[in-house]
């Protein structure tokens, strides 16, 4: 698999149809952000196990000759949830991880979407809304094709999600599962985007859109009710960054685990790991211990940031980071670590001619979320807030308002030698863990992006797909690295060549000459699309 090269400009999604999405906007004078509005419209309508207009997302932008910056479009717990209102309705333990009960943050990617539009109109960007929503809005009425991924996906969770309210008859069309290659239909969506495009992007919070939401989610038990919607708001907010011998990385400040991303790639630098062969079992152990090393943080300390108790930036601290890699032992597994629930999520990239990038990540947590389908608009609800606590002293437990822990964390780096990369992931913990292989492939180990993206790789602990917490390699890897692997003292387990629970990744290069170099996940339906 070779690199797609490109000049005026590249997006890269892990389906087809929306890097084209994205590069039809791009070809028609729009800029970065306009063209992942317009990806970031079509992926929830043509990977729709993956993500939704009813879950949340994150953004990195950067432009030239400016400091980098971000968008935090994550919906906090809604005002009535709380422990006691869980207990009263005979919630003990742990939070239900399907139905209206599990439904109970607010979905801020439509925020994120409309950041980003205010940010892309700064820009001189002048496509209107209409024309952003148009291909998401064809796909949803007009029917979307099933994917494997999707019909894999459905067919694993049925028993769990059949049940939930409005699923069957959204995704189970006549009571049966769709096959790959059939034809799904969803016409309340493409109804509800054609409304988001007329109306705009604050209906969804503040308009009629909102209050039909509303209707729905307290209909099927959900807390979040017509003030959560009214209250929120996305932030920009600036971007954590490490500052590595390559150049600089960025990453979103909590609740993301974007810290943990550049945990990993700070320890992974300390070790010099680019004198080791990309597929040794040396390379492999070390970026898992320091897996175990930056979860061990990440544990510790990542929260809601208004209950941080140290800043995001000081756990990138040089010292820290030394310290954390000195705690490596170069031949021996050390102790499993706190592993958390797999989930779902899409990345993608885009960069216009002006050299402007963007790295966005947009998920509704586990397959399908909390699996209700809102009967009046068809949108499908996050259960990101599944993640929070009934404990009050957990780090993060549940509070009326309070952000979730996400696993979703886009990335972007400035490199010395004046490339910018956008790179990502889906995967639960898998993300760190990917991003860690699709970086030092490319920085430390000089690959191409498409051979950096389809390497074989590694994750360690729970991910998308698989609940086991094992060190699991592709098959492709070679049988001496299993056994290395097995005898530094971690339990290895055997993944197909191109496995899902790997990750659907990405990557855009821009050089300094202007020239756009991209690759796609072979394990995804994705595409790089190029002009």
């Amino acid at each position: 698999m070779k690199p797609i090269y490109g000049l005026r400009g590249m997006a890269v999604a892990p389906h087809a149809l929306a890097s084209q999405s994205a590069l039809a906007v791009l070809r028609e004078g729009g800029n970065a952000l306009e063209a992942m509005i317009a990806a970031a419209a079509t992926i929830p309508v043509v990977y729709p196990h993956m993500n939704s207009i009813g879950g949340d997302s994150f953004w990195l932008v950067h432009v030239p000759g400016r400091a980098v910056r971000g968008i935090d479009a994550c919906g906090g717990a809604a005002r009535a949830a709380s422990i006691d209102w869980y207990a009263a309705r005979g919630v003990t333990g742990t939070l239900p991880h399907r139905g209206g009960l599990a439904a109970n943050t607010v979905a801020g990617t439509i925020s994120g979407w409309d950041a980003a539009l205010k940010l892309a109109r700064q820009w001189g960007g002048r496509l209107p809304l209409r024309r952003l929503l148009a291909d998401a809005m064809h796909y949803a009425g007009s029917g979307i094709v099933v994917t494997a991924s999707q019909q894999a996906a459905t067919a694993a969770k049925r028993a769990e999600l059949a049940p939930q309210p409005g699923f069957k008859e959204t995704f189970l069309a006549g009571g049966t599962l769709p096959p790959a290659g059939s034809l799904l239909r969803q016409p309340r969506l493409a109804a509800t985007l054609a409304r988001l495009a007329r109306a705009g992007l604050a209906d969804f919070y503040r308009g009629g859109l909102a209050r039909s939401m509303a209707r729905d989610l307290a209909r099927v038990g959900s807390p979040v009710a017509l003030d959560d919607f009214r209250r929120h708001r996305a932030r920009l907010v600036t971007p954590l960054a490490l500052e590595h011998s390559a150049g600089t990385i960025y990453n979103i400040p909590p609740p993301t685990q974007g810290v943990v991303s550049l945990l990993i790639l700070g320890i992974l630098d300390r070790l010099a790991i680019g004198r080791l062969g990309h597929l040794s079992a040396d390379y492999v152990h070390l970026a898992v211990e320091a897996t175990k090393q930056a979860f061990g943080i990440r544990d510790r300390y990542v929260t809601d940031p208004a209950y941080l108790t140290v800043k995001g930036q000081d756990l990138l601290k040089a010292g820290r980071i030394a310290k954390l890699a000195a705690g490596i032992d170069r031949y021996r597994a050390d102790a499993p670590v706190t592993v958390r629930p797999p989930s779902d999520t899409i990345w993608m990239g885009v960069v216009d001619g002006e050299g402007r990038a963007v790295s966005m990540i947009q998920s509704l947590y586990h397959e399908y979320g909390s699996g209700v389908v809102l009967e009046e608009t068809g949108i499908n609800w996050q259960n990101r807030g599944s993640s929070f606590s009934l404990e009050p002293a957990a780090l993060n437990s549940l509070r009326p308002g309070r952000k979730p822990f996400h696993t979703l964390n886009p990335a972007l780096a400035r490199l010395r030698d004046g490339r910018v990369l956008v790179y990502g992931t889906m995967g639960g913990d898998a993300q760190p863990q990917v991003q860690a292989a699709v970086f030092t492939r490319i920085v430390s180990f000089g690959m191409d992006p498409q051979s950096a993206v389809a390497a074989p790789r590694w994750v360690y602990g729970r991910t998308w797909g698989r609940a086991s917490s094992t060190l699991k390699l592709e098959s492709r890897f070679g049988p001496d690295v299993f056994t290395d692997l097995a005898r530094r003292g971690h339990e290895v387990e055997r993944l197909a060549d191109y496995d899902e629970t790997a990750g659907h990744a990405g990557a855009i290069i821009r050089r300094p000459e202007g020239v756009l170099e991209g690759g796609a996940d072979p394990r995804s339906d994705g595409s790089v699309a190029a002009y």
